[in-house]
């Protein structure tokens, strides 16, 4: 696995000759639209399969997995553009193997809004665990839905996911009532747990909330259902123990003073490792881009430097890949910086991830770039979590 940054005068085929790998498996693996919008200082993901196969007129995935024997699911999260498609084209380069990673197993936990399509869905199946749908916010003693979750929970629970509701919650009022009738909403709905999202009582009353969970995990495993919150790494909190699982969010691009990576992700993972429970945590991954305050998906922020012919620049320190723009704003111009957790960050990221024995990493599945959840792929290896369709 490689990072390659491109230079000036670089093109896909290029580049795969450089790194003695397939121009379709850059393209492929980095989700490239357009191979030849390639704008400088952008990174690439470079993986180079150990083992390759050329499908033929007959083939259909689930033979060439059998005449491997490699998992179906294994396949798919080699080839993620092949989900969803039983029926394969002539001459298609498929990857059939790579270097055995390097950590052990890993974990993923994907989110889900209402924007998130079946194809993006779809996609993710492969590498993730548990599916968390954001649609619950709390009402009262109640669980209002903010969008139709039966798209969403059929599809993943056929696939042999885990699939929390995650309801988010402003009230520092904990009681029996709301319990009750998180409980009814779960079980009715078909949901296998809850993903706790309180950041308000968490950070005003932290006692209560403590003792609200207590009761609640102990209410849950009554009903044979699970636990998780949600944790924002900018706080202090120990609160781990309380859960079955959490996720520990931490977001660092939109700062305005942005830390060195060795201040900022690696001093707040090594912390909570030693405080709190690693094997049960879940570390955010950031797939947001800031120009100035206003947030854009990363895919964009690429875009938006080629077509405003603005080279990526990167700081080592910090991780960060940023961009000058010229953003317009009631008719003025308005100097913004755009900035990115770059791939580096994600693989020095998982690297601490798996030194010291974190869960694995949770993302927004809509959001969250392919070179992502291949990057992912390379450095650890995933539960069989499904079965052949």
């Amino acid at each position: 696995m490689q990072i390659h940054t491109v230079k000036k005068g670089d093109t896909v085929f290029k580049i795969a000759r450089q790194h003695s790998t397939s121009p379709m498996k850059i393209i492929e693996n980095n989700e490239l639209e357009n191979p030849d919008r390639l704008i400088v200082g952008q990174q690439l993901l470079i993986l180079t399969p150990t083992r390759t196969y050329t499908t033929r007129g007959s083939d259909n995935l689930s033979r060439i997995a059998d005449r491997f024997d490699v998992e179906y699911d294994k396949l798919l999260s080699y080839n993620p553009y092949l989900y969803g498609k039983s029926n394969i084209y002539p001459g298609q380069l498929l990857a059939i193997k790579y270097d055995t990673p390097k950590y052990g197993m890993g974990f993923a936990n994907g989110y889900c809004y209402g924007d998130t399509t079946v194809d993006r869905l779809s996609l993710a199946m492969p590498y993730v665990t548990y599916v968390t749908v954001g649609a619950g916010e709390r009402s009262g003693d109640g669980v209002n839905l903010l969008f139709d979750d039966r798209r969403i929970i059929p599809f993943a629970k056929e696939k042999g996911k885990k699939v929390l509701l995650r309801v988010y919650d402003e009230s520092s009022d904990f009681n029996n009532s709301y319990i009750e009738n998180l409980i009814n909403v779960l079980k009715e709905r078909g949901y296998d747990g809850a993903m706790i999202a309180a950041y308000k009582a968490m950070k005003s009353t932290p006692e209560s909330y403590a003792e609200f969970l207590l009761l609640l995990r102990k209410k849950l495993m009554q009903n044979d259902l699970l636990l998780f919150s949600e944790i924002d790494a900018n706080e202090e909190y120990q609160m781990q123990d309380l859960c079955d699982g959490y996720t520990l969010a931490y977001q660092k691009s939109g700062l305005e003073d942005i830390p060195d990576f060795k201040e900022g992700e690696e001093k707040t993972l090594r912390k909570f490792a030693e405080v709190g429970e690693p094997a049960k945590a879940y570390i955010d991954i950031p797939t947001l881009a800031y120009m100035g305050d206003e947030e854009i998906l990363i895919r964009d922020a690429v875009d938006l430097a080629y077509t405003a012919g603005q080279e990526i620049k990167h700081n080592d320190a910090q991780k960060i890949n940023y961009f000058n723009y010229n953003k317009y704003r009631a008719g003025r111009r308005e100097p913004v910086r755009v900035a990115f957790e770059s791939l580096e960050n994600l693989k020095a990221k998982l690297e601490l991830i798996g030194e010291l024995g974190f869960m694995g990493i949770s993302f927004d599945i809509m959001k969250v770039p392919t070179e992502y959840l291949m990057l992912f792929e390379s450095m650890f290896s995933h539960p069989k979590i499904y079965s052949d369709m």
